[in-house]
């Protein structure tokens, strides 16, 4: 079983490593300060206006300049503090240990036992007495588990309603053969006689009307054989008639439709 020291061996164990690590620190922080000085690029000093160009990276004189300045600040600040701690920790590592000894000196003369270490008295002098036991667990008793919470249960859920669709609305019937007829006479344009006197544009236009309105059921129907003996008016001196045969071929041929739909 290793001995105890009151505590001085551990820290001053710790405080040369933190020493070392913090030595190493300002070490790398020096270095950094020449490159911030003069940056390198690949292990070559820059100039002025150089530029350091890497697999995917770029950086100038000024930014390299930057970056060791950075590097160095960080470096010698954390290798400062830790070189400082490490040899504060040393020192007080050292009093500590001959402390100790002193006093286990003084016991030994006047007869008392030295106190045996405890816990309490130095948390970091156990990471090194390899050789001691660590004290093992506390027995507990173990809790049982909490019963599980009961699951709430679903809750039915009502579908909502359907919304109900439109009734088709009934397509438009086909015009018949009258209402294409009566339609053709309401657009019908006849042209103007010019060599030889033509009929009567009121007597035209309105015998047109009453098969119009026959057709659309709205008067008296007019058959095909009043269509073909139907007598027009000649238009009088100095009127424009229509045109005889244009009037004559679509009287003609209106007969023949209403003679075809019966």
């Amino acid at each position: 079983m290793a001995g105890y020291s009151g505590g001085g061996e551990t820290r001053r164990y710790l405080g040369i490593w933190a020493l070392i690590i913090g030595l190493l620190l300002l070490f790398a922080g020096g270095c950094a300060s020449k490159d911030a000085e003069s940056p390198r690029c690949g292990g070559e000093r820059m100039e002025s206006g150089d530029a350091c160009v890497g697999s995917g990276s770029y950086s100038g004189y000024e930014e390299k300049k930057d970056e060791a300045g950075q590097a160095a600040y960080w470096l010698l600040r954390v290798g400062g503090v830790l070189a400082a701690g490490g040899a504060a920790v040393l020192v007080v590592g050292s009093v500590a240990d001959s402390a100790w000894r002193l006093r286990s000196a003084a016991r030994r003369r006047s007869g008392t036992p030295a106190p045996s270490p405890s816990p309490a008295t130095d948390p970091l002098s156990g990471l090194l007495d390899f050789g001691q036991v660590a004290p093992g667990p506390r027995p507990t008793t173990a809790r049982p588990a909490p019963a599980p919470a009961p699951r709430p249960r679903p809750r039915p859920t009502t579908p909502a309603p359907r919304a109900a669709t439109p009734a088709p609305r009934p397509s438009p019937a086909a015009p018949t053969l009258r209402d294409q007829l009566a339609e053709e006479i309401g657009s019908v344009q006849f042209p103007a006689s010019r060599l030889q006197p033509g009929y009567d544009r009121q007597q035209v236009d309105t015998f047109l009307t009453q098969i119009r309105v026959g057709l659309q059921g709205k008067g008296p129907a007019v058959g095909p054989a009043q269509i073909a003996a139907a007598a027009l008016g000649t238009a009088g001196h100095r009127q424009t008639g229509y045109d005889r045969q244009a009037v004559d071929a679509f009287l003609t041929a209106l007969a023949s439709s209403l003679r075809s739909g019966e």
